[in-house]
């Protein structure tokens, strides 16, 4: 079972009940096929024990209750096989005493894969999804996600939205912001809210304030002309109490021109570059105006635009404000 859960990051809670008839019936199947080594005709007989045998299984495996226990660590791993040996030995040195104790603590152990994780620490988290966009932010345990990423050829809600998802103990999304409808930034969200649960789903012309708490999410971008979807691109300023992020979608220069003429209190700490990176976005004087403590810029490795541009990168690197690629760091977090 915790095999299970390191490498598919969730279980099924009935296998542990179900060992207990699959485990004896497999015994029982293949001591039934040895005779077949001398007797080849006795398969004959045989298929009729192993049919009502493989309806059985087949009818067990129907009944699942898969939870979603994350991916258990290296050191789980070696403490529970540790108290597996020391159950198997004291059972077969008949002590009697170690043996009870080391089954209940083997339970008790177990059960912790199935306690929701809870974090006292705010958490965005820029997921490496090739050439698109998307955002992870976990505030007081709901967990928000900004644009699904996309791609033609893969299902990347399948292959790597959800397996991240699991693998952190993120069990339901609080909600999903679309900043356009470009396929590299919605495109996965078919796939996803028919294979996870999503509370709610907003698209950029829908919202214009959410609050939650000490969570406030505003779209800056109030100038939607209509000219292409990168101008209607959604412009999240995302305010906490502890660090603000502010995530550019495609929106272009002149969308961020408008921004510096609108607003003129921004506090941001994490930029979240414009269009990955490309010329169109990201113009000196937005980035000087905006002035973060750090920037992320969500690119696929040696892809076909040649996205981030080189005068993106030179502009960041003479304003001395410090980057992370995601098709060079990867997925990236920061505590907020």
């Amino acid at each position: 079972m915790p095999i299970n859960a390191f490498y598919y990051y969730e279980i099924n809670a009935l296998s542990l009940i179900f060992s207990t008839i699959i485990i004896p019936l497999g015994i029982a199947e293949l001591l039934l096929c040895l005779p077949l080594l001398v007797f080849p005709y006795y398969g004959l007989i045989l298929k009729y024990p192993l049919k009502i045998i493989y309806k059985i299984l087949t009818f067990i495996a129907n009944f699942k209750l898969i939870i979603n226990c994350g991916k258990p660590s290296i050191i789980f791993l070696i403490i529970f096989y540790s108290l597996l040996i020391i159950i198997c030995l004291t059972s077969f040195l008949k002590a009697k005493k170690i043996f009870k104790v080391s089954i209940i603590f083997s339970l008790l152990f177990c059960s912790t894969l199935f306690i929701p994780k809870f974090s006292f620490n705010d958490q965005i988290t820029f997921i490496d999804v090739g050439q698109g966009d998307s955002t992870l932010l976990t505030f007081d345990n709901k967990h928000y996600l900004f644009d699904t990423g996309g791609n033609l050829h893969i299902d990347l809600a399948k292959s790597c939205l959800i397996p991240y998802f699991k693998k952190n103990k993120i069990r339901e999304l609080e909600a999903v912001f679309i900043t356009h409808r470009d396929f590299d930034h919605y495109g996965a969200l078919e796939s996803l809210k028919t294979k996870f649960p999503i509370k709610n789903i907003y698209d950029n012309y829908q919202i214009e304030n959410f609050n939650y708490g000490n969570l406030n999410i505003t779209n800056l971008n109030k100038f939607q002309e209509g000219k292409d979807t990168n101008y209607d691109s959604g412009v999240y300023y995302i305010e906490t109490p502890k660090k603000n992020i502010l995530i550019m979608g495609d929106a272009p220069i002149e969308i961020e021109t408008k921004i510096m003429k609108t607003y003129s209190d921004l506090n941001v700490d994490i930029l979240k570059i414009g269009h990955h990176g490309s010329n169109t976005s990201s113009s000196f004087e937005f980035l000087k105006y905006i002035n973060p403590k750090i920037a992320i810029i969500s690119c696929g490795y040696k892809n076909y635009y040649g996205h981030p541009s080189e005068s993106v990168i030179g502009n960041l690197n003479i304003l001395k404000i410090p980057y992370k690629r995601t098709d060079q760091d990867f997925t990236i977090a920061y505590i907020l």
